[in-house]
């Protein structure tokens, strides 16, 4: 690990629902930083929970990557790497399908 690790790089807690997602496709989608986080902050870690429906939950790589990427099938946690655009990338596999995300912290600096 390098030296200076500690002053690039910082995980600082954060807690609270952030995100209410549902859709009527399974098209992907992008949200942006909320409100009250860093500017640079580079990743979120999330806890992502099935409200309704029986679809999973899927974070779209940084890549664009639709195959890959992390899937969560009814609740689970995550880190959830910011896209060059500056957005967060996911998609549900169901439609109409209600996902509540919620903050347990973030990362700013260099992944």
């Amino acid at each position: 690990m390098p030296a200076d690790y500690k002053s690039k790089n910082r995980i600082a807690p954060a807690s609270g629902k952030i995100y209410d997602l549902t859709h009527a496709d399974v098209n992907e989608h992008a949200v942006a930083l909320p409100g009250g986080y860093p500017a640079n902050t580079r990743a979120l870690v999330i806890m992502a929970s099935r409200q309704a429906g029986t679809g999973n939950f899927r974070i779209i790589s940084v890549t664009g990557d639709t195959v890959g990427g992390l899937l969560i099938s009814n609740q689970g946690t995550a880190v959830w790497i910011r896209s060059a655009s500056g957005d967060f990338l996911y998609r549900l596999t169901a439609i109409n399908d209600d996902w509540d995300i919620y903050s347990i912290g973030y990362l700013t600096g260099s992944i």
